[in-house]
């Protein structure tokens, strides 16, 4: 049986059989499809910067940047990139 990472609002990420009577309770209560724990490990941190400054490291796709960016915020490059 196929399994797949999935995500709940709070965080949480768990593997789960990959059948619409697992998934689809899941995402009615607002989980969505992630990456495993060993992938995203591996991933960089993305850094925001708000209008004042302050600097926050958010994990890449998290909902977190969508928000600060409704508050002002951007993404600072990655250093050494243009």
């Amino acid at each position: 049986m196929e399994q797949c990472w999935m995500r709940s609002p709070t965080g949480d990420v768990k593997q789960v059989n990959a059948t619409p009577d697992v998934l689809g309770p899941l995402m009615a209560q607002g989980w969505h499809q992630a990456q495993g724990p060993a992938v995203a490990a591996a991933l960089v941190m993305v850094l925001m910067q708000s209008p004042s400054g302050e600097t926050q490291e958010v994990a890449p796709g998290s909902p977190a940047i969508s928000q600060l960016m409704a508050q002002g915020w951007h993404e600072v490059p990655p250093q050494g990139s243009k």
